[in-house]
């Protein structure tokens, strides 16, 4: 998907036949031609995946008790997911990818200095180096794309994201307490935006004010209860198992805390991103 995704971006006159896709929406394809989107739709769900998986191979390369050159190779893989993620020109996906790497810091500089100064500064050298691997490859990609940095620049002139949710409030306000309904809002948004339009809008491109409008506060306080509650779990189970080693004398290695960590990262980034698609 990356490759592929890199492969849109520097050649976006190509023309790739992508079957009943193309045939279903060519028009939605060519005004994407300029974005990387792998097999997708949208360039947006290329981001969510790149993200998903760039956290993960991130954090096992930096902590999952795992060869050298697997680890090496795990780094390798979540630089390119992270680097072709700015390709997709998703401002979301930008600050899910933001969200992923401070995560990452936050988690792994609070276990790291209990004993980094110590007999586990080479692996407080490791995650610092992943960290940078990353972050520079995705500023890398972020500077070197003019497309990439005049879409995000110019987020704030944008009007349509804001306008969709202003509809998306008011319908949360017919019904504030237990929501209009799952899949309500395509009907309702007609009648609640001030825009004229010949098409609507399926999605309000902020999960999290339409899960609001569609579930109201009931729902939405329930999802963000679950978020928090596993957020916070992966928080406690990734330091735990890490000082257990260090305090056996072991090395903080471990795919059990590695996985928790990238789990965390990914929730993270998908927690934002969803804020803006």
């Amino acid at each position: 998907q990356a490759g592929l995704g890199a492969f849109q971006y520097m050649n976006p006159e190509a023309k790739i036949d992508f079957g009943w896709i193309t045939e279903l929406c060519p028009m939605r394809l060519e005004g994407h031609a300029f974005r990387a989107r792998g097999f997708y739709y949208n360039a947006n769900h290329l981001a969510w995946l790149l993200n998903f998986a760039g956290a993960f191979a991130l954090a096992l390369g930096a902590w999952g008790r795992l060869g050298v050159w697997v680890r090496a190779f795990m780094l390798y893989a979540a630089a390119i997911f992270f680097a072709s993620g700015v390709l997709t020109q998703s401002r979301g996906g930008l600050l899910g990818t933001a969200a992923a790497l401070l995560i990452f810091a936050i988690a792994s500089c609070s276990v790291l200095f209990h004993g980094a100064c110590g007999k586990h500064g080479r692996a407080f050298g490791i995650a610092v180096l992943s960290l940078l691997i990353c972050g520079s490859a995705a500023w890398f990609a972020f500077s070197s794309s003019d497309l990439a940095q005049f879409r995000f620049l110019t987020a704030p002139e944008e009007g349509y994201r804001s306008t969709v949710w202003m509809a998306t409030l008011r319908q949360w306000q017919l019904e504030p307490l237990f929501g209009t309904g799952i899949g309500s809002f395509v009907n309702l948004t007609r009648a609640m935006r001030l825009r004229a339009d010949l098409t609507d809008d399926i999605f309000a491109h902020n999960d999290w004010v339409q899960g609001l409008a569609e579930t109201g506060m009931i729902g939405a306080g329930l999802g963000l209860c679950v978020l928090v509650l596993h957020l916070a779990a992966g928080w406690r189970a990734f330091g735990s198992d890490i000082r257990q080693r260090m305090g056996s004398g072991r090395q903080p290695t471990s795919l059990r805390a590695a996985f928790q960590l990238g789990a965390m990262c990914a929730a993270t980034s998908l927690a934002v991103h969803s804020f803006f698609d």
